[in-house]
């Protein structure tokens, strides 16, 4: 059997970092791909051990393929290798066989757990027999799968492509898999969402509450409404190789996760946007990450840290460029000669805020105007705040707000593979320091 390659991450606490450092504060270059406080070397060896405990385990589930190869036919609950690993080919074996310290092996094909959830629904035997671990909610169109206090538990794709492990649920209404209270969870090689249409109301997988989650190797898409949602506290999440496509809203959807999400050769492509809100802070880590373009123009990151490390962005939906974040690509920008005309009646848009002091992406997305006169408005969404410019010299615009305290200046930059104009500004307000890319969406003049 051809094997995966799988490669881990490795997750640990985030030292302090800024956007663009994507590493600890400080001179230290070497910590620019990696959060934590170990050296390249033990750093290195760590994965190292990660990658042979990942080994290990996809050697045995081709062991396990190989065993059964002869005997396809898989008696009922499954073919149990042993009392923790377990070898399933159809929708109840799968479903039934989750639970804690569990590696389950789907072998190839397309599971759709609808009927089956509407079945179990109503057994009185089947939900006592699987309670707390396992239960099925009552949606509008349908049923959905609940899988609470499961620890340790696999769910790995017996092929190299996860396009031939399907997990699908027909609801528009029903999460694939909403997990609560979990630990350690780890889907590899599947394919999961809805069935074909749209308008879709519930996610892909859910996780409330749950911790060290990997998934690896997966294709996740829509119509779900979100590809995964996390909340309540969810962190120290790995999601490695997997693309996220084509979702109602949002390929990830972060609310109060906390802790360190991190990102390695994902794709995110067709969805809505992108929305991470944390009151108390977190992490985000995207590296080798590719952004399709509404994944691009609305990035929305509340109170995270983010970092971003050789990722790439595509145009902006509406807009020219392929430009995602403030610095990503400043090292193509060269300075631009601006004069007094060009800048009156010209419009900018916002591509990626970040609060200057505390280093954390913010969700405001402003759009700056430049009237004629000598006046402007910067606008956020339901409210502006107005301003007096003045054209100093060449490159350099002095903006003074209307309170007569806060004021900025702003400089201009252009691409020279486009021509594409920029603007880049730190707006004060209050005594807080606000730093924008922004692009120019109307010429004046």
């Amino acid at each position: 059997m051809k094997k995966r390659l799988i490669a881990t991450l490795l997750i640990g606490l985030l030292s302090s970092a800024t956007l663009v450092a994507c590493g600890k504060s400080g001179d230290d270059d070497s910590s620019s791909r990696s959060h934590s406080s170990k050296d390249d070397d033990e750093e290195d060896e760590d994965e190292d051990e990660e990658d042979e405990d990942e080994e290990d385990d996809e050697e045995a589930g081709e062991a396990a393929a190989e065993e059964t190869a002869e005997d396809p036919e898989i008696t009922k609950g499954g073919y149990w290798l042993d009392d923790n690993r377990v070898i399933v080919d159809n929708t109840a074996d799968l479903v039934d066989s989750i639970r804690s310290d569990v590696t389950i092996y789907v072998k190839p094909g397309v599971y759709n757990i609808s009927d089956y959830l509407t079945k179990v629904a109503g057994d009185y035997s089947w939900i006592n027999e699987h309670d707390p671990e396992l239960s099925v909610s009552a949606v509008m169109d349908g049923y959905s799968l609940n899988i609470g206090w499961v620890d340790n538990l696999t769910i790995r794709g017996l092929s190299p492509y996860p396009i031939d492990v399907q997990i699908v649920t027909d609801p528009r209404n029903s999460t694939l898999f909403s997990f609560a209270g979990c630990n350690n969870i780890v889907l590899d090689g599947l394919m999961m969402g809805h069935t074909d249409g749209a308008d879709c109301s519930a996610d892909v997988l859910d996780f409330y509450e749950c911790g060290d989650v990997s998934i690896y190797h997966c294709n996740i898409f829509g119509c779900g409404y979100n590809g995964i949602y996390a909340c309540s506290g969810t962190g120290y999440m790995s999601v490695y190789d997997t693309m996220i496509h084509d979702c109602e809203a949002a390929p990830v959807y972060a609310w109060d996760a906390g802790k360190q999400m991190r990102f390695v050769k994902c794709d995110f492509l067709g969805s809505g946007s992108f929305d991470f809100s944390d009151p108390n802070g977190g992490w985000l880590d995207f590296q080798t990450c590719f952004f399709g373009d509404n994944e691009t123009a609305h990035f929305r990151a509340e109170q995270y840290n983010v970092c971003f490390s050789d990722c790439e962005w595509t145009r902006i939906a509406g807009g020219p460029g392929t430009y995602g974040v403030p610095d990503y690509f400043s090292d193509r920008l060269v300075n631009a000669s601006v004069d007094e005309e060009s800048i009156a009646g010209s419009e900018w848009k916002a591509l990626f805020p970040v609060d200057v002091d505390a280093g954390e992406a913010i969700s405001m997305m402003p759009i700056v105007r430049f009237d004629e006169g000598g006046t402007g408005r910067i606008i956020f969404s339901g409210s502006s705040d107005e301003f007096t410019w003045e054209y100093d010299k060449d490159n350099l615009v002095t903006i003074l707000l209307d309170n007569g305290v806060d004021s900025d200046e702003a400089l201009f930059y252009t691409d020279p593979e486009d021509g594409t104009l920029f603007m880049r500004i730190t707006y004060t307000v209050g005594g807080d320091s606000y730093y924008y890319t922004l692009y120019q969406t109307a010429a004046g003049g």
